[in-house]
């Protein structure tokens, strides 16, 4: 029970329907999912250790505020990971991954490249599969705390990621061809992209205090 909720509440806090802000009352949300109180303080409780919810006994429990030096330090965290992990999915993928991954290549190649949440839900499964395919739990847990807070950023900024349409094609050619070295540096080309993308929207100006970024 504890983790439906938390999926529900995690997914509505990633994709905005909860903004940076909100307030999370335990008993409010009990009755908009038809549960008790303790699923969901259970759930809000996992939540904060994801980053994605702040709460304490002196504060209100509310979605976490998007924090420019935070999610700095996240980004180098998640270049050494998915250096490693692209590494890992070279040479650990299954050809039933593989031709999964194909796949997705075709569907992004036919994708309106203008619809971003489109592109997003495909940027997020392509990191699914990949994840999958390290063969390691450990690492794929804590890819997708971060990845949950890279997408959140990117529909708060209202990102379009056109790009992953070259992007992902050619990563996944060097997984079939596994090619360690060259999907990890393709990858950390992705990631690297994304992060320009941040920064080119804070030039822009948004109102988001500079923290670091």
């Amino acid at each position: 029970m504890r983790n439906k909720i938390c999926n529900i509440i995690r997914n509505k806090i990633v994709t905005l329907e909860y903004k940076p802000g909100h307030r999370l009352n335990e008993q409010s949300l009990g009755k908009e999912l038809g549960v008790s109180r303790t699923p969901i303080r259970e759930a809000l409780i996992l939540l904060s250790s994801e980053g994605l919810v702040t709460m304490g006994p002196n504060i209100m429990t509310q979605v976490s505020e998007i924090n420019l030096q935070k999610f700095r330090e996240l980004t180098e965290l998640r270049l050494i990971l998915e250096q490693g992990a692209a590494r890992l999915v070279a040479v650990n993928r299954t050809e039933q991954q593989l031709a999964d991954l194909q796949n997705l290549a075709e569907r992004i190649n036919s994708a309106d490249k203008n619809d971003a949440g489109q592109m997003m839900l495909l940027d997020t499964e392509f990191h699914k599969i990949t994840r999958m395919a390290t063969n390691n739990e450990s690492l794929s847990k804590q890819l997708v705390v971060i990845t949950n807070q890279f997408t959140r950023t990117m529909y708060l900024l209202s990102i379009t990621p056109t790009l992953i349409a070259q992007d992902i094609p050619k990563i996944i050619e060097a997984i079939r061809d596994q090619n360690p070295d060259t999907t990890a540096k393709l990858m950390t080309d992705h990631v690297n992209y994304f992060m320009g993308l941040v920064r080119k929207k804070f030039e822009q100006g948004l109102g988001i205090q500079d923290h670091g970024i």
